[in-house]
């Protein structure tokens, strides 16, 4: 029995070492995932920089400034500042609230509803309130008291128009009715029988599925019933089945631009979806084909200076470069376990309204089902890696004590030893 006991030690001791290997390993994973994204994100912040003044604040910069209120500036900007860099913030904020003061009017009668969406989302992330721009309230103005609703200019201002509501938190008054009901029910009336999304309504679009995705990830635990091309679904359910349609497009490299139409940016923005819905791309087996993840195709695209080109081999773009840029940053966060993307609550420092959940509480990591016959990384690894250790650590401390027992007692009964096994 002593050598029975001493074998169970070893046996535990050697199991516990080879277990402190693998813990280190799948910690040291997502750290050097962090480490890579970084890497990129900070390639990029370089590469525009450096079309500038390298030595000047990048939103300090006269020229850029100049262009508050496009979407190239304002998408820049609003990267920028989700990234967390050290950046004259103050400066655009000021400009674009300037920006819309004096052209409010114009905005106002623009059939591009998305316009004002993306200011108010790029407000909110520097920091301002889109709420009251000099008395201008952006979500009105851009959401739920257009003279035309948001569908007139198609499912993009929908989709950006409940992003924008929810960025916030914002709450529309009551003669404004269910705003958010209303447009969840507007955005799943667009679903295609194939589960996808498009503006054409003819075929399934990887970037839209996917913006739509990124506007109804907070209400995934919403038990109502919508009318979709499917029937009456859930939203729930339709994530699921949009999620099953991304994964049928995306293509052998893992990215979701067919060769003949090759673009990065449709995989950004799937990058961006699936990182609001909590799902890791490095990871799930459903957006993994012949082994390239969507983080892969999307670096794919890289270039030697640090930006990214529209398309693989092509020259740096820099629309191309900003929305790698922040498509970067939502896995970035989403793998941090910091708040979406487009969860601006904290630097708007608004407050929320009853029923509004963040993606993150909404849908936690892992949650999504895999695709039939596929298999996801189960949720909460760490979590059970950290019980097995433990369970393995109470496991070690019995066998020693039990051990230390049989050897007592096979002490005291040493005389018998040529008698009997003990």
């Amino acid at each position: 029995m002593i050598r029975y006991g001493k074998r169970i030690c070893i046996f535990i001791f050697v199991w516990l070492a080879g277990l402190a290997f693998t813990v280190s390993g799948v910690c040291a994973q997502p750290e050097e995932t962090l480490a890579a994204l970084k890497a990129a994100m900070d390639g990029i912040y370089a590469a525009r920089k450096a079309d500038y003044d390298p030595q000047e604040a990048l939103l300090s910069n006269e020229e850029i400034l100049s262009h508050a209120g496009s979407s190239g500036a304002d998408w820049m900007a609003f990267a920028a500042a989700r990234c967390g860099y050290p950046e004259d913030y103050d400066a655009y904020l000021t400009r674009l609230e300037d920006f819309v003061v004096s052209n409010i009017d114009t905005l106002r009668r623009s059939p591009m509803a998305t316009d004002l969406q993306r200011m108010a989302l790029t407000i909110a992330a520097l920091g301002g309130d889109p709420t009251d721009v000099d008395g201008i309230d952006l979500l009105q103005e851009g959401v739920y008291g257009r003279e035309k609703p948001l569908s007139a200019q198609g499912l993009n201002a929908l989709i950006f128009g409940l992003l924008t509501l929810d960025a916030v938190e914002a709450a529309p008054p009551a003669e404004a009715g269910d705003v958010r009901t209303a447009l969840i029910g507007q955005i799943l009336q667009g679903q295609l029988a194939d589960g996808g999304f498009t503006l054409n309504q003819t075929s399934s679009d990887a970037d839209i599925t996917a913006m739509a995705l990124c506007a109804l990830a907070p209400y995934r635990t919403d038990s109502r019933e919508y009318e979709t091309a499917n029937g009456m679904r859930t939203v729930s359910a339709a994530i699921e089945a949009a999620l099953n349609r991304l994964s049928a497009l995306q293509t052998d490299s893992g990215s979701f631009a067919p060769e003949a139409r090759d673009s990065m940016e449709s995989t950004a923005q799937v990058l961006i979806a699936l990182s609001a819905l909590g799902i890791d791309c490095t990871k799930d087996a459903r957006f993994i084909k012949n082994g390239e993840t969507v983080l892969d195709a999307l670096m794919d695209y890289r270039c030697d200076n640090g930006g990214f080109a529209h398309s693989r081999g092509g020259e740096e773009n820099p629309m191309s470069s900003v929305q790698a840029w922040y498509a970067l940053c939502a896995c970035y966060r989403c793998l941090k376990g910091d708040p979406p993307l487009y969860d601006l609550r904290e630097a708007a420092g608004s407050g929320a309204p009853e029923g509004v959940l963040s993606a993150a509480e909404a849908v936690p990591a892992g949650s999504m089902a895999p695709a039939e016959g596929e298999e996801a990384e189960p949720a909460g690894g760490k979590t059970i890696v950290i019980f097995v250790v433990l369970f393995a650590f109470a496991a070690a401390a019995a066998g020693s004590v039990l051990y230390l027992k049989h050897r007592k007692q096979t002490e005291k009964h040493k005389s018998y030893e040529d008698k009997e096994e003990w």
